[in-house]
């Protein structure tokens, strides 16, 4: 327990590794507790892929149940973008969506690049059916439509989403949408909108 409690302190990833096994067998600490440090582990190990290949490799290893941790999903799908293996990710965030609602994931699909950003808007549009009042879903189809250069559909989203929320991503989106068209005055007020959240 005080080794255990030492390497959790210096963040010795390795070694509370070697000592799960033990800690696990002897009940030194609470399923709870030794869960944590399964996925801390894991996230770890994630992030220290040093390829696509291995990333993907390591993940094909993980459990179901480590798989579908919304955090372990969320960073691997992370991972996926930046290693520019966008049809992966985008494939991983529309399945799990369509099965489980992590909203999480929401703004990691406004990062996907692709030829065909009114497809994606497309099928975010879909969610909204299901969840007409998440937050985080408007500013992604914003986030979405302005990719798609949907301007009008962009500010329309984001004016529903400053609706429930006025915060500080909305008032800055509607800045970007209004910057792209060349209405520097209206971008600026919500600049200066964005600033006082």
């Amino acid at each position: 327990s005080l080794l255990f409690n030492a390497y959790q302190k210096i963040n010795d990833i390795d070694s509370l590794a070697r000592l799960l096994p033990e800690l696990r067998q002897h009940k030194v600490i609470t399923h709870h507790e030794i869960q944590e440090i399964e996925i801390k582990l894991t996230l770890e190990k994630l992030s220290s892929s040093e390829s696509l290949s291995s990333l993907q490799s390591f993940w094909q290893s993980l459990s179901n149940k480590h798989r579908s941790h919304p955090k372990i999903l969320h960073d691997y799908i992370h991972l996926l973008i930046k290693n520019r293996d966008h049809s992966q990710a985008q494939s991983m965030i529309e399945k799990t969506l369509s099965k489980k609602w992590i909203p999480s994931l929401l703004s990691l699909y406004t990062l996907i690049q692709t030829d065909n950003h009114a497809q994606l808007l497309s099928t975010a549009e879909k969610w909204l059916k299901k969840h007409p009042t998440d937050n985080m879903l408007f500013l992604a189809l914003a986030k979405l439509a302005l990719n798609a250069s949907f301007y009008q559909k962009a500010t329309d989203y984001s004016q529903q989403l400053l609706q429930s929320e006025a915060s500080k991503k909305a008032w800055l989106l509607l800045a970007e949408i209004n910057e792209n068209q060349n209405k520097t005055r209206q971008a600026l007020e919500y600049y200066k909108k964005a600033t006082e959240h």
